[in-house]
């Protein structure tokens, strides 16, 4: 065996990264995209795909941070090298119900609301083909970034409506090129349940499943959290072998633990064998986000072992303990500060910004590689970004000053909260490069 100086083998390392991925400066990837939600979530979300964002603030939760005009104007520097772009439509909310009216056919709502998105997405495309491209494995994905364009990986979140038939399979996956499935979200369906998140949120969207949860516990799990009671159906464990032999990535996002117990067998045996990388586009550990939605251990486990990589979302709704955490160790700091500390910000300076990194960081050690951890902007979904900073910003670039002053709310600051997150320079071209190897595992490229 060749024994190449450690050194040596670094240079090398990033010569190839540079050359292939361009300046360490520049953002990478994203893991898990929304780019347009008008459709999936209908009058919940102001603002469409063909409009100017229309956030402000850090805080917003329900205004466009990212639009096709938005797009449009992004230069090879400020946007991704690779976009994983995630079609979703509400079964409750999405765009049929505002336009048709009171449905009761959800399956129906869902769909056409997904199919209204691609074709958005897929008119964007037509129009800005010399920046922009679909990938279909990893070879094509890095063809397309050699070429200076943005690699879009197509993913559908909440596989049920769109993939229930062999002609589904054939639309989505062989013809569309769709390569990444999550194959539940918010809502019981007919593939399974869903990690329950908050008791708000899990009683608006997993009603009997959060209320069994809670009566077999004796309400104990209120004062930690509930775990769903419904795993995968027959059909969603047919779904998930489906998958597998069709060499579709697998997103365990928002499985709930009887899922994830279900599909981990499932991953270790592969393919001819071989064990799969474990995907989870856009989640939180535990530690930061103590419900059942929270990345939990036997998660982090498997890519110890077997390999794998996660998408971290940066917002404030996703890490309730490390904001607590932080204010608890600012009191600590500054026992004189406590009215101050208790300020969003004070003299103690408590933001989500410092948070969210002090997660990134964390993520990387728990997982045992920097590689492993990327971010996942889940862009226009109805959560809050990340509060601002208070450092002196009057000795920093003026994108940095940007995010310091105003938090993290809009698609235009990705590059500049991917490099403010970074654990080092190489960091975003290490996870990109590490999920395009990981995809070849699951999708070898023909």
């Amino acid at each position: 065996m060749l024994c190449v100086n450690p050194l040596v083998r670094t240079l090398l390392t990033s010569l190839f990264l540079l050359c292939n991925f361009g300046s360490p400066s520049e953002a990478q990837i994203d893991l898990h995209a929304h780019l347009h939600m008008k459709p999936g979530m209908g009058p919940m979300i102001s603002g469409t795909f063909n409009d100017p964002p229309r956030a402000n603030r850090w805080s917003d939760r329900f205004q466009m941070r990212a639009s096709g005009a938005l797009l449009a104007g992004m230069t090879a520097e400020s946007r991704p090298k690779m976009i994983v772009l995630s079609l979703y439509g509400h079964p409750y909310f999405a765009w049929s119900f505002e336009r048709d009216g009171f449905a009761f056919n959800r399956k129906a709502i869902a769909r056409q609301a997904v199919e209204r998105e691609y074709a958005e997405f897929m008119q964007f495309l037509n129009q800005h083909q010399d920046r922009y491209a679909i990938a279909k494995n990893a070879s094509q994905a890095r063809k397309i970034i050699r070429s200076g364009k943005t690699a879009i990986v197509l993913s559908i979140e909440g596989a049920w409506g769109h993939l229930e038939s062999a002609d589904d399979f054939q639309k989505w996956i062989d013809e569309r090129g769709v390569a990444i499935i999550t194959p539940v979200h918010l809502t019981p369906d007919d593939f399974g349940g869903n990690a329950l998140m908050s008791p708000l949120i899990s009683l608006a969207n997993s009603t009997l499943d959060f209320l069994k949860s809670v009566w077999l516990s004796n309400g104990k799990c209120l004062k930690t959290f509930c775990k769903s009671q419904q795993g995968f159906t027959e059909e969603g464990q047919q779904l998930i072998d489906d998958l597998i032999s069709r060499e579709v990535w697998i997103d365990l996002a928002h499985m709930n633990e009887l899922e994830v117990n279900h599909v981990l067998p499932k991953l270790l045996s592969g393919k001819a064998g071989k064990p799969l990388p474990l995907l989870s586009t856009h989640t939180q550990l535990r530690k930061f986000y103590p419900v059942e939605r929270g990345l939990g251990d036997a998660e982090i486990e498997y890519i110890r072992k077997q390999d794998g990589i996660i998408g971290l979302i940066p917002s404030q709704h996703m890490m309730p303990a490390g904001m607590k955490q932080a204010h608890e160790d600012a009191l600590v700091a500054h026992p004189e500060e406590a009215e101050a500390a208790s300020a969003a910000k004070g003299l103690s300076c408590i933001t989500g910004l410092e948070v969210f990194k002090k997660t990134v960081h964390y993520a990387i050690a728990a997982l045992g590689a920097p590689e492993r951890v990327a971010l996942a902007s889940d862009i226009n979904a109805p959560l809050d970004g990340l509060s601002p900073g208070c450092a002196d910003v009057s000795k920093m670039e003026e994108s940095m000053r940007d995010l310091n002053r105003r938090g993290f709310y809009t698609y235009a600051q990705w590059n500049t909260l991917v490099k403010y997150s970074a654990p080092d320079t190489q960091w975003s071209e290490r996870n990109l490069e590490h999920f395009l190897t990981l995809w070849e595992r699951v999708r070898p490229s023909k």
